[in-house]
């Protein structure tokens, strides 16, 4: 058993119809929706290109390869497959899809009639049960504290260890720069923890994460120990490795603001 994946929708076929195979020695075959069942053997045959009379075969070594192959233990099929792996085929809403198929691979086409014995579909089609380890589990809550970030430019200062650390003296042609990772892809809601003093503080700053840019103007809080939640809307993150960068881009008064946290939540 192999599985496979695809980047785009192969077709609006319908996989999961009953109408369209049953069991016949072992094997599926057409069921009552004969055109529903050749549009699955179609669909497999665009991901599978090894379809059609013996001369018509794709050479082994141009057949589309499963990217995880099972091994048959106690009659059950199992995958070994790496998260970090998967991730990388993961959409924007980091949904992976694939399909698993029982074709006989390595003579598929090959033979005379060699039709795909396989269930794709209906009520004998085989289930897939999904169990995994992250090696703990995956947040969907990211918290960059003060102490995390690199502080470049004139009197920019970090004061405080860990959830007591904040970021002050941010003029202008100073930069903050985090490095972090996320365990998911897509959308994040992004708040930032600040303190603008009324008589000196305040202003707008531009945000750079992963290559992206956008501004953000900050309102004065009261004083450089009044800290308030200001919410920057949603951005993209990637899972793995992601670059914040944060400069100024128009400070009115002396100073910009002073930032303990920043918060990336999922949005579902």
């Amino acid at each position: 058993m192999g599985l496979f994946m695809y980047d785009t929708p192969i077709s609006d076929t319908d996989w999961n119809s009953a109408d369209y195979s049953k069991v016949v020695n072992g094997a599926a075959v057409a069921g009552d929706n004969k055109a529903g069942y050749n549009a699955v053997v179609d669909n497999i045959s665009q991901i599978l290109p090894t379809w059609g009379n013996i001369g018509d075969a794709v050479p082994q070594e141009q057949k589309t390869q499963p990217f995880a192959q099972a091994k048959c233990i106690n009659d059950r099929y199992d995958f070994e497959l790496d998260i970090n792996e998967l991730k990388k085929y993961a959409d924007k809403d980091n949904v992976i899809e694939f399909f698993a198929t029982t074709v006989n691979y390595d003579r598929y086409g090959m033979e005379q009639d060699n039709k795909p014995k396989c269930f794709v579909a209906g009520k004998d089609a085989p289930s897939i049960y999904c169990a995994y380890n992250t090696d703990g589990e995956m947040s969907s809550v990211i918290t960059l504290l003060a102490d995390t970030a690199l502080v470049e430019g004139g009197m920019l200062n970090i004061l405080g260890t860990g959830t007591d650390a904040y970021i002050e003296n941010f003029r202008t042609e100073q930069k903050i720069t985090y490095n972090f990772k996320a365990d998911m892809t897509g959308k994040y809601k992004m708040t930032v923890y600040y303190a603008a003093n009324i008589n000196s503080g305040g202003g707008s700053a531009s945000f750079n994460i992963n290559g992206t840019s956008f501004d953000h103007t900050f309102a004065q809080t009261g004083s450089w120990s009044t800290y308030v939640y200001e919410d920057l809307g949603e951005v993209e993150l990637q899972a793995g490795e992601n670059t914040l960068v944060i400069t100024d881009k128009e400070i009115p008064n002396t100073y910009l603001i002073n930032i303990k946290n920043i918060v990336f939540e999922k949005v579902n």
